[in-house]
């Protein structure tokens, strides 16, 4: 079985607050991270549309039942 992950994040593939080249490199640095790109997200992705938190929810769910 793959190792846990020590972090999730995710990044809105409408970020425009921070850079989102910057998450990746620091989340391709980051051991047993993971990133999750969420399509049509913006930079606070808990404030989107609620099939986007629906899906937030069910990635977070797994994370932690990890």
């Amino acid at each position: 079985a793959p190792a846990p992950h020590d972090c999730l994040c995710f990044l809105g593939s409408n970020e425009s607050i921070v850079s989102k080249q910057a998450v990746r490199r620091v989340m391709g640095k980051w051991p047993n991270g993971l990133l999750v790109d969420i399509d049509g997200a913006q930079h606070e992705v808990l404030m989107e549309q609620p099939h986007v938190i629906e899906q937030l929810w069910l990635e977070i769910d797994a994370h932690l039942a990890e």
